[in-house]
Formats: C-alpha cells, sequence, structure tokens
C-alpha cells in the first residue's frame, strides 16, 4: 500500500482450497517471511501437495512501496535505523528544497520538516526515539519528484 493506504500490488498464493498464514514477520533486510499451511490439490501454485495439510514458508524481497520518479530526478532511497535515529540517503539530480514527512500505517503525518536538498547524493538523520516499533512511510517531496518508501521501527 502506498502512504494514503491505496493498494500498490498484491499477490496470492495457493489454489482452491484453505490456505492460512500463522505466522509473519519482517527481516532484518525489509523483507518478510511467511509460514504457513495449504489444504489445496495440485493446482496453481500447489505443486506436490502430499495429503491433507502442507506447510510452506514463503520469503518475500525488501520492495519499495511506492517510488515516483518524475524524470528520475530523485532516487535511490535507502533508510537505516541506527538505534534511536534513522539515517536517510538519496541521490537528486538537482538542488532545490523539498518536504520529508513520516507517515503511519493509517496515514497519519507523524513527522514533517523542510530540507534542502542538492545535486548528488543527499544524506539527512532524524531522531526516532518517539515512534513505537512498527511501519512507516517516509516521503521526500520536492519539485524535482517524490520518493516514497517503507521502513520498519525496530
Amino acid at each position: 500500500m502506498d502512504s494514503l493506504g491505496n493498494l500498490e500490488w498484491e499477490k496470492s498464493l495457493g489454489s482452491y482450497g484453505d490456505e492460512e498464514a500463522s505466522s509473519i514477520q519482517q527481516r532484518i533486510d525489509g523483507g518478510f517471511i511467511i509460514a504457513g499451511s495449504t489444504e489445496t490439490s495440485n493446482e496453481f501454485d500447489v505443486s506436490g501437495n502430499h495429503g491433507s495439510f502442507d506447510f510452506w514458508i514463503v520469503k518475500l524481497s525488501p520492495f519499495t512501496v511506492s517510488t515516483k520518479e518524475l524524470n528520475i530526478t530523485l532516487k535511490e532511497l535507502t533508510i537505516y535505523q541506527d538505534l534511536s535515529e534513522l539515517q536517510i540517503t538519496f541521490f537528486s539530480k538537482k538542488s532545490s528544497t523539498a518536504r520529508l514527512n513520516i507517515f503511519d500505517l493509517k496515514g497519519k503525518n507523524l513527522f514533517h520538516n523542510i530540507i534542502n536538498v542538492s545535486q548528488g547524493v543527499n544524506k539527512d538523520k532524524i531522531n526516532c526515539a518517539n515512534f513505537s516499533r512498527g511501519i512507516y512511510f517516509l516521503e521526500i517531496v520536492s519539485e524535482n519528484g517524490t520518493l516514497t518508501k517503507r521502513f520498519s521501527i525496530f
């Protein structure tokens, strides 16, 4: 989902029977690992069904939930948590000012700041000591484009 809660993509795994995810954990690299079971025959994503319930482990790679790059001017947004601080790095082809926002999963804006963006690699730090553990979205909006990325506070 994007920072406003709109569906960006989805993927269904399984077949016609019952499938259930019983555990979902976020990995250190930002991806997810899902444990679950299926009670389906050998159709669609399911092959080698061994009768009754079979168990699945699914690994999802980390991804950028929403990256809108106008003329590919802003790109390569990375977010790294170092204790109570977020370290942000991104690239811009042009200098400008930008608004940096952090949203929770409900779309509530929890943080905003105006930053100066220089041509080339940009770095910034945000104190995240008052943020609860969970999933958030960081958005950088400038006249050069918009970058949005999902991140987690551990």
